[in-house]
């Protein structure tokens, strides 16, 4: 806007500082003279045709960010503060890498201010993904399609908190999740309406027989979440408790900004 306006303000303000007298003479005068008041007529013209382009230009950019700003994410974006951090890559194995990180957590959920404190293996808006084939109990897939394959997010006990994101049905996870025999899952409502038909999933099973044959009980239903970005649909996914030794996301929830 400043540029447009710019460009539109200096042609203005030389024309205006023309003499009346110069101009006639000017245009009185030589071919030649008539030749350059044509051009620069042609420059004027030009610059206010590409200042209105501009200006035109950076009102759909304007009204573009107002809509993204007000689409709804899923989860709560104030007070977040994400950040990732992987220890291997300064030399750690992974018995360290998983003791930096729970230090990580508990130094962080310590400070004054901080509500909650979590993290996956795959930051949201970011675009990473991991797929998984699975076998979901009480759905046939379509004999051309086999079994579905969908995303799957590895979290932290306190996911759903630090992000702010809504429990529809069931429970959140918790930190015995992660080593009780009985292996976990939540589930978002687009998982939920296109394997479940929309209703309550909780207490269904979930089958994974690759990297390992595992099997998951679905104990809570989440709001979606726009994963990949606030322009692109929603996706069905798992989640499952787990600690990582690569690359995570940490979310900070904050009670200030």
């Amino acid at each position: 806007t400043l540029t447009a306006a710019a460009f539109c303000a200096a042609p203005a303000v030389a024309m205006r500082k023309m003499q009346l007298a110069d101009v006639l003479k000017t245009e009185s005068g030589a071919t030649s003279s008539r030749a350059q008041v044509r051009l620069r007529k042609t420059m004027v013209m030009a610059q206010l045709a590409f200042c209105l382009w501009l200006v035109m230009g950076a009102g759909l950019f304007a009204r573009s960010l107002a809509r993204l700003k007000a689409v709804d994410l899923g989860f709560r974006k104030e007070h977040l503060i994400t950040f990732q951090l992987d220890p291997m890559m300064s030399g750690f194995n992974s018995e360290e890498a998983l003791a930096a990180y729970r230090r990580v957590s508990e130094a962080l959920g310590a400070l004054p201010g901080v509500v909650a404190v979590s993290h996956s293996d795959y930051g949201v808006l970011t675009g990473g993904e991991n797929l998984n084939t699975i076998q979901i109990e009480g759905y046939r897939p379509p004999p051309a399609e086999g079994p579905p394959l969908v995303r799957v997010l590895a979290v932290a006990p306190g996911y759903l908190r630090a992000l702010g994101i809504n429990l529809r049905a069931g429970r959140d996870l918790n930190p015995a999740d992660v080593q009780r025999p009985i292996r976990v899952a939540l589930v978002n409502e687009a998982f939920a309406k296109q394997y479940f038909g929309g209703q309550n999933p909780v207490g269904r099973h979930i089958w994974r027989p690759n990297p390992k044959d595992m099997l998951f009980e679905i104990v809570g239903l989440v709001a979606d979440q726009r994963y990949d970005g606030p322009t692109e649909q929603v996706h069905p996914f798992y989640y499952l408790p787990a600690d990582s030794d690569w690359a995570l996301s940490f979310y900070v929830r904050t009670s200030q900004s």
